[in-house]
């Protein structure tokens, strides 16, 4: 189950309640902070899972269905389009380009997939925009993707990384 890192937290055991209301024990597999994402995995069996989407061929226009428990109400579904691409917000690295979405997002949302109009999950619903109504953020499913692989397969996602140190130049450097 992909999730955001925030509703997880720190815990490493959790509760997951189904729309059916199966309740079942669940271990986080892995953590990202960049990307706010979260890997659990729960026992269970024949479960249906959602067909992910493409988020690179998704256009300001488009529909955009967000599903989620925004302010306690269970498995609500909103409708609205996609209002903008490569957008970034405090709440969330500034690595990571988000998608905007009009569709109404609220407290709750967080983790809940971001579909389609063909059903496929393009985006993992992430935060919300403090400033205004209506417009929320959710990671691409291009994002998603290849971190919930790093966190299946490592625990954790490896980034590469440029280290630099300054020093001032002293003839005995300028040597060296």
């Amino acid at each position: 189950i992909l999730t955001n890192r925030h509703v997880v937290g720190d815990a490493d055991q959790i509760k997951v309640t189904l729309s059916d209301k199966q309740v079942f024990d669940g271990k986080v597999v892995g953590r990202d902070a960049i990307t706010d994402l979260a890997l659990v995995k729960i026992e269970a069996k024949n479960l249906p899972v959602a067909r992910i989407g493409t988020s690179k061929n998704v256009r300001p226009g488009d529909w955009a269905i967000a599903i989620g428990s925004p302010l306690g109400f269970d498995h609500s579904v909103t409708l609205g389009i996609i209002s903008a691409l490569d957008r970034s917000v405090d709440e969330v690295s500034q690595q990571i380009k988000l998608i905007q979405t009009d569709a109404a997002i609220n407290p709750g949302n967080s983790g809940g997939p971001l579909l389609n109009i063909d059903g496929e999950v393009i985006g993992i619903i992430t935060a919300i925009s403090r400033q205004g109504q209506n417009i929320g953020f959710a990671i691409p499913s291009e994002v998603f993707e290849d971190v919930t692989k790093q966190l299946l397969t490592q625990g954790k996602v490896s980034r590469p990384y440029f280290g630099l140190h300054m020093a001032e130049l002293t003839p005995a450097a300028a040597d060296e």
